[in-house]
């Protein structure tokens, strides 16, 4: 497993701290930090956050995260940022340019081996 956290300094309106935890085989890191930088965007740009961030800071002892502010909103957002980044490819343009070069190239590499085959053929008629 790969886990990525980011945990934002204390400011005026406390600290948030936003971790993704994925499978070895998801795909580089980079994409890994792109989808936690993006989520941390996401919930600072909600209303929940800028109407409950002071009040998020620490939960009391006696106070358990069940009965914590729930953000509707945030959930939605984090939803629709999972499923962009199912498909490590599909979310980083690095790694889809990447595929793209992959399969041009293997495109050239048979191109290249049929006009060898072709050019052994005509040597073959040549001859005879």
């Amino acid at each position: 497993m790969n886990c990525f956290a980011y945990v934002e300094p204390a400011s005026s309106n406390g600290s948030i701290a936003v971790a993704l935890i994925a499978s070895q085989d998801y795909g580089p890191l980079r994409v890994a930090a792109s989808l936690v930088m993006r989520a941390l965007q996401a919930l600072k740009s909600t209303k929940f956050y800028a109407e409950h961030s002071h009040s998020l800071t620490s939960i009391p002892p006696q106070q358990s995260l069940s009965s914590t502010p729930r953000c509707a909103e945030g959930n939605t957002i984090f939803a629709k940022l999972l499923s962009e980044y199912q498909d490590p490819v599909k979310a980083d343009k690095v790694l889809r340019v990447q595929q793209e070069l992959d399969e041009t190239k293997q495109i050239i590499f048979t191109a290249m081996e049929c006009l060898l085959q072709r050019h052994e053929k005509l040597e073959d008629v040549v001859e005879k």
